[in-house]
């Protein structure tokens, strides 16, 4: 009795330590997954930027801050609102022109910044095309489910009611809002709009994602001297 006894204590702890490092493995894989699915980039100016794959895509997780091109050039900072407007060499601003708001939403470009060929990302990474969105769009579900998962989820950024948020795929857009041609500033909180590549009259479009519905590509006739958000995107 005493050697069945033993015999079925040692079954026990075989199969409690085999249990332990099932989970230990699983634990272990998800955190090596976890690590494999996201990075971290710095641009020129040292701002460090997470990174988030989704799909076969790697985008970074925050807009961009950055105030020089990948080559060391600085990008001209504009605040006055005639000489926003009138700019055709590329430049950025502050939301409202506070530059603390930066620190949370990223910064504002024209398209000029955009279609430069010093390229405003980091080494490695681009400017998304409006392909690169739609790739994007659709992995995610189509325009009307992918919209939610792309937002940061909750009131703490978004204005009420931010439609569907729930960030599950990790991308957490912000809405930093857009400068207009004509200098002002609109939607904080409410939309975030997003640069895509291509060089025409207006632009190649951009991507916009806001607080009451999902998300949309739009070709308006708008300016180059709009002032949008960037997101780059690993080539």
């Amino acid at each position: 009795m005493s050697i069945l006894n033993k015999m079925n204590t040692g079954k026990f702890i075989f199969i409690f330590y085999l249990l332990i490092g099932s989970a230990l493995s699983i634990c272990l894989f998800s955190a090596y997954t976890k690590r494999q699915n996201k990075s971290i980039v710095t641009d020129y100016d040292g701002n460090v930027y997470n990174t988030i794959k989704i799909g076969k895509q790697i985008w970074m997780v925050e807009n961009l801050k950055v105030t020089h091109y990948r080559n060391g050039d600085q990008i001209k900072h504009i605040t006055d609102s005639e000489e926003w407007r009138f700019d055709t060499l590329g430049a950025y601003s502050d939301y409202n022109n506070n530059a603390s708001m930066s620190a949370t939403y990223g910064r504002l470009y024209n398209k000029r910044v955009v279609s430069d060929k010093r390229n405003v990302c980091p080494k490695g990474w681009r400017i998304p095309t409006k392909d690169d969105w739609k790739i994007l769009e659709d992995y995610l579900g189509g325009r009307f489910v992918a919209g939610g998962k792309l937002k940061e989820k909750g009131t703490g950024h978004w204005e009420d009611p931010n439609a569907l948020a729930d960030n599950s795929s990790g991308f957490t857009a912000l809405p930093a809002g857009f400068r207009f041609v004509t200098g002002k500033f609109s939607d904080i909180g409410f939309s975030a709009y997003l640069w895509s590549s291509g060089a025409t009259i207006h632009g190649q479009g951009f991507f916009r994602l806001h607080s009451f519905t999902g998300m949309s590509f739009n070709n308006p006739d708008y300016h180059e001297a709009s002032g949008y958000s960037i997101r780059c995107i690993k080539e």
